[in-house]
């Protein structure tokens, strides 16, 4: 059990952190804070105690209870109240239907709006009873009550046997205080701020006639319908067919599909496969594709994916079919979990409808008919409206005013973020930029979303159209930095060398402190020659964060380069000090010790070793890696050697790399080490 931090420096503890991702994983599954919050009821005793009293008053329901509002509904004199639920039913009208003894008065204020808020919040009220005049029944008029909870803005004053009402003082929320004198006893009256007098308010009864019904929490079922509001882009996915080779799910023919879960074992799952065979026609002429993908051998002991082919051929399943895959049902139910806070496991069978978009547009969670299927193609799904109106549970009129249509453009807009931080998490970028189009469509003002999506569409190369949407935000706001950073790293990028410094510099003037800015433009000035600039820029990030190991190895290049060698050997040295897995930091450090012109620093040993050591660590095989350890066994007159890596180089190396790399060649086929020039 982790502890609770005691200091905020605590909170990163890796303890109390998993604490918590253990508990939201629990919301998630649908488990609550406190499940089974029954009502309770406690009686004042008088004498400073109180008693418990839930079974006797009647409240005590099995409801996972949280809310609770007081009011007169039926405007009888005495306290009404409503109870909300996290589960069903989720609410309850609890009436008094106490035969009425004492006495009361309801009191509903109203401010004057302009030293008092209209309703009069925060409102002090002190009824004094004739007789009892040392003793006032006192309340605060406030704007909540409880958890989630508001009570009626009349403010009930019970006042048992009380005969008459002397007075009533409010203590204004602006500091004033008034008398009111004419306040009569069992009525319903108003209190106007600076008036000095109540106003009796009609008390005819409500006619609504209310009934008392037992009520039950409804059963958990594994069924149910997701109509997504916002539709999401179906991403690649792939499923075997019975032979077990892999095949795409083909979203991209223009054809709605239904991408059906099932297994063998599963009755209702056979069920549902009949349905879709005896209506093949109807399914036909709707253009809809079905593709039924069985789960059978997946963890379950149950039966195989044979059982399962044996069965599609003797029902004689007319659509196309083939096996799901564990990732495949993982990212399927992640898919779900985007839809839901709560996060169960998918049922079987479980259907996933997508539009001829290649949008996922319905998820049926349990057996679903074909009719119902069609009836979901074919409903408008062209607005934001539309799309609420089809995805609601219960029937009802939908605003569609301005102040609405703001609302769910704002919901379909961060929808759509929730949708494109998926994709990166998928790895498809493209589909993650695309989610981030759909924001700026929504929201074209916005300059953040903008910067957002030309930062995702540098990572899928589309560089021009990202261009376009730096230019329109700086085009509006020329002061707006992670515009001015994402441009100056855009052409950094296209090795635009110069625009790249231009927009560094306007970064750095807008954020001076931060070091990503400073190594940018050190790696764009060391492009352009500019080599003690570029070092003035890399040791300023030194400065600001000493612990980025990038950092050195792009210092000591550059003081390589100023043919500094003790400082570019401590550069290297320092940030495989930091990061022990650095490859290029090896790799650096091992061509200085081969190519070095001065002798000094040469160490054809040591360099052998950190060439291996760099080769080890790069996955794949880099040119310049075998590049520095040709070099280094030329270092140990291993001659042969060097001459094989190089010719491993060469052929690794793109046409416009191999120049140089041949020149060394044969260098190493006459017997001869390579020395970087001094000023190279």
């Amino acid at each position: 059990m982790s502890q609770s931090p005691e200091t905020a420096e605590d909170e990163n503890n890796p303890d109390y952190r998993r604490g918590w991702a253990k508990i939201f994983q629990m919301i998630r599954s649908g488990s609550s804070w406190s499940g089974n919050e029954r009502n309770c009821a406690y009686l004042n005793t008088g004498d400073g105690g109180f008693a418990n009293i839930s079974v006797a008053s009647g409240v005590d329901f099995p409801d996972d209870g949280r809310g609770l509002a007081f009011g007169d509904w039926d405007h009888d004199g005495d306290l009404d109240f409503w109870i909300s639920n996290r589960t069903a039913p989720r609410l309850r009208f609890m009436r008094n239907d106490q035969p009425l003894k004492n006495h009361f008065v309801s009191l509903l204020l109203h401010g004057d709006g302009i030293t008092t808020n209209r309703d009069a919040v925060g409102a002090r009220v002190e009824v004094y009873a004739t007789g009892d005049e040392k003793h006032p029944v006192a309340k605060t008029l406030r704007a909540g009550e409880g958890f989630l909870s508001q009570n009626s803005k009349w403010m009930h004053f019970g006042l048992g046997d009380a005969t008459k009402i002397a007075r009533v003082v409010v203590h204004w929320p602006g500091g004033g205080l008034e008398t009111f004198d004419n306040v009569q006893l069992d009525t319903r009256q108003v209190l106007d701020q600076g008036s000095g007098k109540s106003k009796v308010v009609d008390d005819r009864k409500q006619t609504q006639a209310l009934f008392a019904k037992e009520q039950s929490p409804v059963p958990y079922s594994d069924q149910a319908v997701l109509r997504l509001i916002t539709p999401l882009e179906f991403p690649k996915l792939a499923y075997k067919n019975w032979a077990g080779s892999t095949k795409p799910i083909n979203i991209a023919n223009g054809k709605p599909k239904l991408v059906n879960l099932w297994a063998s074992w599963c009755l209702p799952c056979l069920k549902e496969l009949q349905d879709f065979s005896r209506n093949r026609d109807e399914i036909g002429k709707a253009g809809l594709d079905i593709l039924a993908l069985s789960v059978d051998g997946l963890n379950d002991e149950r039966s195989t994916y044979e059982d399962a082919a044996q069965q599609i051929k003797t029902m004689g399943f007319p659509f196309p079919t083939g096996r799901a895959s564990l990732p495949l049902i993982n990212l399927l139910q992640s898919i779900h979990d985007l839809q839901t806070p709560v996060r169960r496991p998918l049922p079987l069978p479980t259907s996933f409808l997508i539009d001829g978009k290649g949008r996922l547009i319905t998820i049926y969670k349990g057996p679903v008919s074909v009719e119902e299927v069609l009836k979901d193609l074919t409903t408008p799904i062209d607005s934001p409206v539309d799309r609420y109106q089809r995805a609601a549970i219960l029937a009802g009129r939908t605003l569609d005013d301005d102040a609405a249509q703001a609302a769910l453009n704002g919901m379909e807009a961060l929808k759509h973020r929730k949708f494109s931080d998926f994709f990166q998490r998928l790895g498809q970028k493209r589909y993650a930029a695309n989610q981030l189009n759909h924001v700026v469509d929504i929201w074209p003002d916005s300059a953040g979303v903008r910067t957002e999506f030309a930062s995702a569409l540098m990572q899928t190369g589309q560089n021009v159209t990202a261009l376009k949407q730096l230019e329109e935000v700086l085009r509006t706001e020329p002061d707006y930095p992670p515009a001015q950073v994402a441009m100056a790293e855009l052409f950094l990028k296209q090795n635009r060398m110069k625009d790249a410094v231009k927009h560094f510099n306007k970064s750095i003037s807008l954020q001076s402190e931060n070091p990503k800015l400073f190594f940018g433009r050190g790696i764009a000035l060391s492009a352009l020659g500019k080599t003690s600039k570029a070092v003035e820029d890399f040791t300023r990030v030194v400065e600001l964060a000493p612990n980025f190991f990038p950092v050195f190895n792009r210092r000591g290049t550059s003081y390589e380069t100023l043919g500094k060698f003790k400082l570019a050997a401590e550069d290297f040295h320092r940030a495989i000090a930091l990061n022990g897995k650095d490859a290029q930091a090896y790799n650096n450090l091992a061509w200085l010790q081969a190519t070095c012109p001065d002798p000094e620093f040469r160490n054809g040993k040591q360099a052998l070793a950190n060439a291996n050591k760099a080769a080890s660590l790069f996955a794949n095989d880099n040119f310049f890696v075998l590049d520095t350890l040709a070099a280094a066994y030329a270092e140990t007159t291993q001659y042969e050697k060097a001459v094989e890596w190089q010719l491993k180089a060469i052929e690794q190396a793109p046409e416009s790399a191999r120049p140089p790399l041949a020149d060394r060649l044969k260098l190493y086929q006459s017997d001869k080490p390579f020395r970087t020039p001094a000023s190279r």
